[in-house]
């Protein structure tokens, strides 16, 4: 069974999704961020949305148009991972990639919407 189902976005396409991460935003919505490769081969960030009280395969159906906005680094955005902090606010830290290289830094975070 595919991790997600639906109509793929163009983005999203190329079936080479990896290290997906869910959130559940209330009792009939879940997050989930994944990576995927865009068909320039750089590695992007997007999310799918579950609506439904179940959690099954085919409920993850509603993708994003696009990748994340995260700066257009050469190489991609790889290895998202959702924090929710104590006061509520959500997070998003990723790993960047240049060319072929991971950088040693640490990863970088963006505060999503409550």
């Amino acid at each position: 069974m595919p991790l997600f189902t639906g109509q793929l976005p163009s983005w999203a396409s190329s079936g080479d999704r990896w290290a997906p991460e869910a959130l559940e935003v209330n009792e009939t919505l879940n997050a989930m961020v994944f990576c995927d490769k865009e068909p320039s081969g750089e590695h992007r960030i997007g999310w799918v949305l579950a609506e439904g009280t179940q959690r099954l395969p085919e409920s993850w159906s509603r993708y994003a148009p696009g990748p994340l906005e995260l700066g257009g680094a050469k190489g991609g955005d790889i290895d998202p991972h959702l924090f929710r902090d104590v006061d509520g606010a959500t997070y998003l830290l990723w790993k960047t990639v240049w060319g072929s290289e991971i950088p040693s830094s640490p990863k970088q975070s963006g505060r999503l919407a409550s």
